[in-house]
């Protein structure tokens, strides 16, 4: 092999060395940056769409009156209430000839740590009343503003009576947890 021949594989063996060690890197990373650059743009994309489902819940909110408002806070309250349970409970009993023998609120239910908004409180009783009595209270129970689901109803006649009969009934209501409800 003569000079020259040396000289031009020492330089393609350089060439393709300073392309190995400096050019491809940094080919690499801008791959890496471009491809990271997509995921931002999914990103932005995803958290403007969200921006905008939140303006949107944030406008109407706005929009809705105070008298709306206040219909939605006795239907789930702000907190707990358990108090106001008892009372509004009892009161639709007592309002539909039910003699309420028992009323019985447990603590709500932590449901921040599950990261969900609404807690609930259990709450059983046990009264006596005719049939119809039981009936108009069940109906008046499912029309009244503050939401309760029914768990378990249980109907018995009382012994040495003919129309009497005992309502044992448990269930939940709902509230607004926001994290300092009073539980």
């Amino acid at each position: 092999m003569n000079t020259r021949s040396i000289i031009f594989f020492i330089s393609v063996v350089m060439a393709v060395a300073f392309a190995w060690f400096f050019i491809l890197p940094s080919l690499q990373s801008i791959d890496a940056a471009q491809k990271a650059v997509e995921i931002i743009k999914g990103d932005i994309e995803v958290l403007m769409a969200a921006n905008n489902e939140l303006q949107e819940a944030s406008s109407f909110l706005g929009s809705i009156s105070e008298e709306e408002r206040e219909l939605m806070e006795l239907a789930v309250p702000g907190s707990s209430d358990r108090v106001n349970a008892a009372v509004l409970i009892e009161s639709i009993a007592e309002d539909n000839g039910l003699s309420v023998d028992d009323i019985v609120v447990g603590i709500g239910q932590d449901s921040s740590s599950k990261g969900e908004m609404i807690g609930l409180v259990p709450v059983s009783m046990n009264a006596t009343g005719s049939y119809f009595s039981i009936k108009a209270f069940i109906i008046r129970l499912e029309k009244s503003l503050r939401i309760f689901d029914v768990n378990a109803i249980k109907i018995t006649p009382v012994e040495e009576s003919d129309n009497l009969l005992t309502l044992e009934i448990a269930g939940s209501v709902y509230y607004v947890d926001a994290g300092t409800s009073n539980k």
